[in-house]
């Protein structure tokens, strides 16, 4: 169900250079679920990833399909850049480029 979901919301909707690191990135953000996750260790687990901005595009991707959302991160000040994702099934990471 998910494959059919990332094949047919995201792959046939958008550009993607990369599928399979579209495909891992989405698997990354479930295994680190009510994690933070930076850019830099998204990079470091994704094999030819790219880089930041080719990750945040796909985050973005998945957000549309409903698949990943982004969550404000909470401390009790503006934190810059920042935020946190949830995946439908409750996960939840967060990354920065600060």
């Amino acid at each position: 169900m998910i494959e059919t979901t990332i094949a047919r919301d995201v792959l046939l909707l958008s550009r993607v250079d990369k599928p399979a690191v579209l495909r891992r990135l989405f698997q990354l953000g479930c295994s680190y679920s009510g994690q933070v996750l930076s850019f830099t260790k998204m990079l470091g687990q994704l094999q030819d990833a790219g880089n930041t901005t080719t990750l945040a595009h796909y985050l973005d991707l998945l957000a549309g399909a409903g698949m990943v959302t982004g969550l404000p991160k909470y401390a009790g000040q503006i934190i810059p850049r920042a935020y946190a994702i949830s995946s439908t099934g409750g996960t939840a990471i967060a990354k920065s480029t600060s």
